[in-house]
């Protein structure tokens, strides 16, 4: 079995917005190209979909003093509008892709009936 390398990406201000890798960046630069040239539209930078199981919100453990924890939100990287498919897209753009990040994916696509495109 091989030895795993994991490289830790950079975060990068672009227009406002913190994205945590340069591929992420790229990605958005397109999408950018993308809705000038009217292929797409309503872009959304880190889409945030709550996580709800049986009408509650899902929430992380009490603290130590009991106090109720917070929600847990599943965060994509985009979202948008494809005009030529006629249909909403979100996108998770990850160099690594582990555990959690299928774990959240995976309730995003259950709860919301929607499909998360891995780039």
């Amino acid at each position: 079995m091989g030895v795993i390398h994991r490289t830790k990406a950079k975060a990068v201000r672009v227009d406002g917005h913190r994205f945590a890798s340069q591929k992420e960046v790229r990605r958005y630069a397109e999408l950018k190209r993308l809705e000038k040239a009217g292929d797409i539209s309503h872009l959304e930078i880190h889409p945030k979909f709550k996580i709800v199981i049986d009408g509650r919100t899902v929430r992380y453990p009490r603290t130590p003093t009991g106090k109720l924890g917070r929600e847990i939100v599943a965060e994509m990287d985009f979202a948008y509008f494809d005009r030529l498919a006629n249909r909403r897209v979100i996108e998770d753009t990850k160099g690594i892709d582990e555990t959690v990040s299928r774990l959240k994916r995976a309730l995003v696509e259950h709860i919301y009936g929607v499909e998360v495109r891995v780039l």
